[in-house]
């Protein structure tokens, strides 16, 4: 088994589950290190083939297939090193401002603090309501009168 998985054969190949390998991760920290290393090596390798794909002299729709799922999974599986370079930037007039909650809960206390000088509430007492019963109606008249 672990001959075939180093000449490049897929587990499934094998006949090895994918769900085994992960319970096997799970118990085994020294396999779980093994693995990790040798899924990078793979991806290095699937790097290297989209190289020797895009260089190549075949079948062109199929070429761009292959080297686009493996750009794809390259940049899903890592992406500090396959991924595309995001570059966040914000208006030179409205730059960008990061707060933390201190300052959040304290912008906040500042703005209720400003709504409350800006109202006033007067609570005066109130005479309980009455309600108004009106007459009895004949309920063969259907409410009118």
């Amino acid at each position: 088994m672990i001959d075939a998985v180093a000449h490049g054969r897929s587990l499934r190949s094998v006949g090895i589950d994918s769900r085994l390998v992960l319970d096997w991760q799970a118990q085994d920290a020294d396999f779980a290190r093994d693995y990790a290393r040798a899924r990078r090596a793979q991806l290095a390798t699937w790097a290297e083939d989209i190289v020797e794909i895009a260089d190549g002299e075949g079948d062109p729709q199929r070429d761009r297939l292959r080297v686009d799922a493996r750009k794809w999974i390259l940049a899903k599986m890592l992406p500090h090193v396959y991924g595309d370079r995001v570059t966040v930037q914000g208006d030179a007039d409205a730059p960008i401002v990061i707060r933390d909650d201190a300052d959040r809960a304290a912008r906040i206390q500042r703005i209720l603090d400003a709504a409350r000088s800006r109202v006033q509430v007067v609570v005066e007492p109130q005479e309980p309501a009455q309600a108004t019963i009106p007459e009895q109606v004949d309920p063969k008249q259907g409410g009118e009168q």
